[in-house]
């Protein structure tokens, strides 16, 4: 006997839509079926849960490398990925994320395949690649790719087909991974939409299957502290998988029928929107839930010595009576009712941050890390007063003091890991040591200790003086050298480790002395004042180049003769050369020369002279010839002066008598003197 029934729209709706699953079954059953048969060796064909991704770039990069090849996009692009088993999943994660996520997805030790399409020439060409390696860098995120044999470009199948260049299309088509691996750790669609699911058969129709909607209408109560039950109302409820508040998950919860979920406010949570995730939505409260109950959101830092403060963030903290670390009541100052400043003191120890606030009690899920000092290394291992030295280890936020050699430093703690420390007055050497109220910590080996400089006296002066250095470690000083001299290093003598004095060479310049030690070290500028020594010639004529012998004459800025500047040519730092005037009248003139450091004099005058048988000077007689008939004794003694004639004298330097007499001596005519030498044929006693 047969009987009617009513089909609701819905209920014929649902009964073809099972039929065409029914067929699309079949069909998927049927190529199962054919491939197990293909299958060699009665090898079984499992389909496995996997994920696929894509990658699109308008921009890219390609660098050969080798015989294979890198591909480089930026690295702000989004990733696609798709799960059809074993359940549909899909969404977007942002490049640098699932680059994060390279190796515990297994790529590093199985290198997935990938399809690498992009535009070259103007057409689209499809490369079958394996993705051997994945680099990101502050702006870029790079592929090493391996091309294969055979590749597919505009419609035909050629070989290694890829070449280098800039691309204005590019995407990576990447092999699934399996989604235990991926989906448990990624996120599930865009919040707010959703991804159908679509089943495709052998055919142009495509049918998509309902989705039912997730919704939050209301939360209530809508206020309450932690471990307090509240109850969700909504729609689509029965395909919650997760529940958190504010960003902090529900651990669990009760499904109660479509609209209705019961659950209670975890410890931790904080005043905010309700979250819930199912396979298609995540979706949130329309209205926040207040939490009263005190909640640690944050604390930094998370490793510290003892005695190091730690900065704890949360909720409802107002009014703390106490607070814990690793179950060890440790001091705390109240900042605000989201604040507070804690102090690892002393029994503090490893574990987690309870706070007991007049709203309840709260305990840090994560624990913080309590413990001495330890040093693993530093740099420079030697150095000079005030060098930076860093220091490398563990434990180091609270450290009370840092010491080299038992001298306390001044220092900064860069992190829980580095210090760096400026090495102090009168260090001495010895280890670097660290303190905090739980140990200290000291370096296995000592800090050597350079020499340093703090002042020198004089600071300026002529080759030749005594020049006295005073500072710290001066017994290490193996050489000191002055600017411009020449030999390696200038003789000093050391008077005590904090005490050095050197001979200013007579080629020394103007500037900071060196001292070389075990470190090297700098003395303030040491000023050279010039001096003249002597002039070469001593006597010279109009146009003529005398040489200035002397010190200190780096930087010579201007030469005098008399009171007239002269064109010079620095030859050293102990020799300058200058031409006398042509218009120079015979007779003394004194030399001098400038520099930044001072004035310097020679020590006697030029003597101008003129050139014999030629015109001399204005106002000086001319002499060419003379004849005397005065008496000339026979054998003139150095110093005599024989009379010429009048007004002119000569007076004798050196002689001799052969047939005659030949002299060398001055002669004095007018007022003037200049060097000649006379020969007299007759003679007779004086």
């Amino acid at each position: 006997m047969m009987t009617e029934s009513t089909v609701s729209p819905q209920q014929s709706w649902f009964r073809r839509n099972i039929l065409i699953c029914s067929i699309v079954a079949l069909l998927v059953l049927s190529g199962a079926i054919a491939a197990a048969l293909l299958t060699s060796d009665n090898d079984v064909q499992t389909a496995e849960a996997g994920v696929l991704f894509s990658i699109k770039s308008p921009f890219s990069q390609i660098y050969a490398s080798g015989s294979d090849f890198t591909v480089t996009i930026d690295r702000d692009e989004v990733v696609t990925w798709f799960a059809s088993r074993p359940k549909h999943q899909g969404g977007t994660i942002a490049l640098t994320d699932f680059v994060g996520r390279w190796s515990e997805m297994g790529f590093n030790d199985d290198p997935p395949n990938a399809a690498l399409i992009v535009r070259d020439d103007g057409q689209i060409a499809t490369h079958v690649v394996e993705i051997t390696s994945v680099a990101m860098s502050d702006n870029e995120v790079t592929f090493g790719i391996s091309e294969s044999d055979e590749t597919v470009h505009a419609g035909k199948t050629v070989s290694h087909s890829l070449t280098t260049g800039s691309r204005d299309f590019t995407e990576f088509f990447i092999d699934s991974v399996s989604c235990d691996s991926f989906c448990a750790i990624a996120p599930v669609g865009i919040p707010g939409r959703f991804i159908p699911p679509v089943l495709i058969i052998p055919s142009t129709t495509t049918t998509t299957r309902p989705v039912t909607t997730v919704a939050v209408t209301s939360v209530t109560p809508a206020t309450g502290a932690a471990g307090e039950p509240i109850l969700l109302s909504g729609t689509g409820l029965s395909e919650v998988e997760a529940v958190s508040i504010n960003g902090v998950a529900v651990q669990t919860f009760t499904v109660l029928d479509d609209s209705t979920i019961t659950t209670a406010i975890p410890d931790g949570a904080t005043s905010g929107l309700v979250t819930v995730t199912s396979t298609q939505f995540v979706t949130s409260s329309t209205a926040s839930l207040v939490v009263t109950s005190p909640a640690i959101t944050a604390f930094s830092p998370t490793i510290v010595a003892g005695g190091a403060t730690i900065a704890v963030t949360g909720a409802n903290l107002g009014g703390t009576t106490a607070v814990r670390i690793g179950g060890v009541e440790v001091p705390f100052t109240q900042i605000s009712s989201t604040a507070l400043s804690v102090t690892a003191g002393p029994g503090a120890r490893t574990g987690s941050i309870s706070v007991t606030a007049a709203a309840g009690k709260t305990t840090t899920a994560d624990t913080i890390t309590v413990g001495a000092p330890s040093i693993n290394s530093f740099a420079p291992v030697t150095g000079k007063v005030g060098t930076t030295v860093t220091l490398d280890g563990a434990n180091f936020a609270g450290i009370q003091s840092v010491k080299f050699g038992g001298v306390s430093a001044t220092y900064r703690v860069q992190s829980a890991t580095r210090i760096t420390a400026t090495v102090p007055s009168g260090v001495v050497d010895g280890p670097v040591t660290v303190t905090a109220s739980l140990g200290s910590a000291s370096t296995d080996g000592d800090f050597i200790a350079g020499p340093s400089v703090s002042s020198i006296s004089p600071t300026s002066g002529v080759a030749g003086s005594t020049l006295t250095i005073t500072g710290s470690h001066l017994d290490t000083v193996t050489m000191i050298d002055f600017v411009g001299a020449s030999d390696a290093g200038t003789a000093f003598t050391l008077v005590s480790p904090t005490t050095i004095t050197a001979t200013v060479p007579d080629d020394a310049a103007t500037g900071a002395i060196r001292l070389v030690g075990s470190t090297e070290a700098s003395t303030p500028t040491y000023t050279v004042k010039p001096a003249i020594t002597g002039l070469v010639p001593a006597s010279a004529t109009a146009s003529s180049v005398v040489t200035i012998s002397g010190s200190g004459l780096t930087g010579v800025t201007s030469v005098r003769f008399g009171n007239t500047s002269v064109t010079f040519t620095k030859i050293s730092n102990a020799q300058v050369s200058f031409t006398v005037p042509s218009n120079a009248s015979a007779g003394s003139v004194a030399v001098s020369l400038t520099t930044s450091a001072g004035t310097a004099s020679s020590p006697t005058d030029l003597a101008v002279v003129t050139k014999s048988g030629t015109p001399a000077p204005d106002g000086a007689p001319v002499v060419a010839s003379t004849t005397t008939s005065a008496p000339v004794p026979t054998n003139p003694a150095n110093g005599s002066i024989i009379t010429l004639g009048s007004g002119l004298a000569f007076t004798v330097t050196s002689g001799n008598t052969s047939g005659g007499y030949t002299g060398t001596g001055v002669l004095s005519a007018g007022g003037f003197t200049f060097p000649a030498t006379i020969s007299i044929s007759s003679m007779s006693d004086w």
